[in-house]
Formats: structure tokens, C-alpha cells, sequence
């Protein structure tokens, strides 16, 4: 993957897991301003793992401000998610770290991605909400 951008390739070779997922729920929006929880979470369909093997469905948590590196992700919308690893299922994403939107990855990545031959996992039980 030395190919790859170097911010992408350096937090691919250091995360726990890399897939490319596309966000199917809002599970809930949390407000920076209000008590409560201060995580925002969606239900997110895996379409490809390119290193290690992930449910189906995971869930997949943010901070919801800038101080807490927050990420809003949009419903509907494809990205390559890096995880550093996952807590009963759930996964931390963060603007501070790499998960870009998979349009925004370049065909010259996504070709290296595909040809890092992906693990192949087997049948688990989803995550599924």
C-alpha cells in the first residue's frame, strides 16, 4: 500500500481495521449543547473489509463537536472507515483521524485497496439495529 497517500497508507498500516462502509441510520444525533449523551452513533452497512474481519453491521460512534474531533456522517453516503479497534461492536471515527468520504478516495487508492486482497471473512452474525 505504499502507493496510497501517505496519510491514508500510514493510517491504514496502524489501524485495526480498515473497511469501506455505507451509513444506512441514524441510530441517534447527540447535541453539544444539552446534557445527555454527548456521542453520536449510526448503523453502518459493511460493503468491503480491506484489513480484518468486521460484522456486517457495525455501529459506528462520533464526538459531536470539534473539541472532541467530531465527525457528523451522512446517511446514505459510502466511506472508508480506519478504526483503531472496536468496544461490543461498536466503532470510534473522528475528523482528527482518516475516514474519508469513498468518493473522495482516488481511483489510484481504490485500485491499491482492491488489490490488497481484502479479507475475505466469513458469515457472522451482524450487528444489526
Amino acid at each position: 500500500m505504499a502507493a496510497l497517500a501517505a496519510t491514508t497508507a500510514t493510517a491504514v498500516s496502524e489501524s485495526d481495521y480498515t473497511v469501506r462502509g455505507l451509513v444506512t441510520k441514524a441510530i441517534y444525533i447527540g447535541d453539544p449543547f444539552r446534557s445527555g449523551p454527548r456521542q453520536s452513533e449510526w448503523s453502518v452497512r459493511v460493503l468491503r473489509s480491506y484489513k480484518n474481519c468486521v460484522p456486517r453491521y457495525i455501529r459506528v460512534t462520533s464526538g459531536n463537536s470539534p473539541e472532541e474531533c467530531g465527525q457528523p456522517l451522512e446517511v446514505g453516503t459510502t466511506y472508508l472507515f480506519v478504526f483503531k479497534s472496536s468496544l461490543a461492536g461498536k466503532f470510534h471515527v473522528t475528523s482528527c483521524g482518516i475516514s474519508p468520504r469513498w468518493a473522495n478516495v482516488s481511483p489510484a487508492d481504490r485500485r491499491i485497496l482492491d488489490a490488497a486482497n481484502g479479507d475475505v471473512c466469513p458469515a457472522t452474525k451482524s450487528f444489526r439495529v
